[in-house]
């Protein structure tokens, strides 16, 4: 297929398309969840609260275009419990049936009536026409009860199909892994040479790498599937000031989201500023000095400014950079002075 990449970027995710969700992916963090749909992105982070502990380990899976939930609580390698969620997304309702054989979901379906009247049982599977997360906790606990009674080994798997679709797909097209690489870099590059102009930085600007899906690009890239059919590129781009051939200062990533349409090829994309990392620090500390003068300064604040603090944004971290490299500048003429002053 033909791709090709829209030289301009869209000002928000224009798909209302809900997007795949895999714990299993290191890139993915249970309390950094989106779906593209608020009441599943809840009910995940809300399941994940009520069955995690410090020994058990929690792999959710969310597939879009099926609407699964599968959630599996794993000690040692070996099945605790498990559940597949058949999701059911209407407007601001989020509803869900799930089948357990031979489960007995009687005294759930009764204390639950309780606090949520929208619950039945009919034989082993469960339904619940809107989800307010009172039944949950029952819910698990019925379940948990049940699988204590089997022994689901870590070879159960091999033996059985997979509860839940895949999520993953693989582009092995080079020409597009290629196509997205540069592209990620030219306009990460161009972003933070418009910071450098912005706040006067002298530094050159360069991209040290690109990743997606935190790994590095290679032969493939892994998307996930959107439940319209198309897919989901999630880039992280690295970028870096370089003072010389000996100093260089990393940025805060860069991400950058890529939509791809499955049947035109065409490709769109944004910055997803709102995924910057708070825990990028920059330097407020100026260590200058050679074999006759030794100086350090540390700026705590200037103005409003507190620069021994995080910052919260791009523009606050550039700016505040922008500023520490002034500083250094002057610094740089001070020990100069001094040193034409005492003949040093």
């Amino acid at each position: 297929m033909k791709y090709s990449i829209a030289k301009l970027p869209i000002k928000s995710s224009k798909s209302n398309a809900r997007r795949s969700y895999d714990t299993r992916r290191t890139c993915y963090d249970v309390n950094c969840i989106e779906t593209g749909c608020t009441k599943i992105d809840q009910m995940i982070q809300c399941m994940y609260d009520i069955v995690s502990n410090y020994t058990n380990r929690v792999e959710i899976i969310y597939d879009a275009p099926t609407d699964i939930l599968d959630l599996t609580v794993k000690l040692n390698g070996n099945i605790q419990y498990k559940f597949e969620f058949h999701l059911t997304v209407d407007n601001d309702k989020l509803g869900y049936n799930i089948k357990v054989d031979n489960i007995n979901w009687t005294k759930v379906v009764k204390d639950a009536k309780l606090f949520n009247p929208h619950i039945a049982a009919q034989g082993d599977t469960l339904t619940v026409a809107d989800t307010n997360h009172a039944e949950l906790k029952l819910l698990v606990n019925a379940v948990k009860r049940h699988y204590s009674k089997y022994n689901l080994c870590k070879h159960y798997e091999s033996m059985v199909n997979p509860a839940c679709a895949t999520i993953e797909h693989e582009i092995d097209d080079a020409v597009l892994i290629n196509m997205i690489d540069k592209h990620a870099n030219d306009i990460t590059l161009k972003r933070v040479k418009a910071f450098c102009k912005k706040y006067s930085i002298k530094a050159m600007a360069e991209i040290r790498c690109t990743t997606v899906n935190m790994r590095r690009l290679s032969t493939e890239i892994n998307t996930c599937k959107l439940s319209d059919g198309n897919f989901i590129v999630c880039v992280e781009v690295v970028a870096s000031y370089k003072k010389d051939d000996f100093h260089r200062r990393d940025c805060p990533c860069f991400y950058i989201t890529y939509y791809i349409n499955n049947k035109t090829g065409k490709i769109t994309w944004l910055f997803s500023d709102d995924k910057m990392n708070a825990n990028w620090w920059y330097s407020n500390t100026i260590h200058n000095s050679d074999d006759k003068v030794k100086l350090d300064i540390e700026i705590e604040q200037v103005g409003d400014w507190k620069l021994d603090k995080k910052a919260t944004s791009y523009d606050d971290w550039f700016a505040k950079f922008a500023l520490v490299e002034y500083v250094n500048d002057e610094v740089v003429k001070l020990i100069a002075n001094i040193k034409a002053e005492r003949g040093l």
